[in-house]
């Protein structure tokens, strides 16, 4: 386990769930509603991943919880805060997207160092941050190099590192492995499942595979009809 990361919870309110949504609902500006009173909630280091058919609303509903679209109805809270209608900024949430989304003209640990800018950290500090992650996902040693020579099995590993590197309270991922071929998101997804319980990390998986979604998570659930379902096992 990372240092610090351990001590996470002890900084924030005692008992409360990692994340709860309450009811909440979001509309499209042209009346469609693909959320309509969705309740969740995940404990503190709990991995859930969330199946549905393509335009279900998965990615719909981690935008909501990122700040990145607006509720229509309802609450979202984090360790007995809420947020809904807190900026992005200030969400604490970690995302990693399909592509990844790293940026070009920054090296593999300047990209993992990015969320670390804004904190108050030596420069130092930020350094033995991004080399304990970059042990963590196994790239050890790859700090300085360009992020257009990694694979996409590489790239995926720091876009993960990089969304780790503040201590998010909640990562949201989506569909970060579906870009693959078959064999290395097999491969990746249970590499995921370890380094978000070594990091003990909330998350919250998208993804289309059920298969992939057992490998990574603790509990799975399904949006149908605008709601949230358990899958059985």
């Amino acid at each position: 386990m990372l240092a610090n990361d351990s001590d996470r919870s002890g900084q924030l309110t005692a008992g409360a769930a990692a994340l709860e949504l309450r009811n909440v609902s979001v509309m499209y500006p042209d009346g469609h509603a693909p959320l309509h009173e969705v309740n969740l909630c995940l404990e503190p280091g709990e991995i859930v991943a969330l199946l549905g058919a393509s335009g279900s609303g998965k990615s719909t509903l981690l935008r909501a919880i990122a700040g990145l679209e607006p509720l229509a109805a309802g609450e979202i809270w984090m360790r007995g805060t809420r947020i809904d209608q807190q900026p992005v900024h200030q969400r604490s949430c970690g995302m990693v997207f399909q592509d990844g989304q790293l940026f070009p003209f920054r090296s593999v640990g300047r990209n993992i160092a990015y969320g670390l800018e804004s904190q108050r950290l030596t420069a130092a500090e930020r350094d033995a941050r991004v080399t304990e992650l970059l042990e963590l996902v196994g790239l050890s040693g790859y700090a300085d190099r360009s992020v257009q020579t990694l694979s996409g099995g590489q790239a995926q590993r720091i876009a993960l590192a990089r969304s780790l590197a503040p201590r998010p309270q909640v990562l949201l991922l989506d569909e970060p492995l579906s870009a693959l071929d078959r064999d290395l998101r097999e491969q990746l997804a249970g590499q995921l499942r370890e380094v978000l319980q070594a990091t003990n990390t909330t998350a919250l998986f998208v993804t289309h595979d059920a298969e992939e979604a057992s490998r990574v998570a603790d509990r799975t659930l399904r949006i149908r009809n605008r709601q949230l379902a358990p899958v059985a096992e």
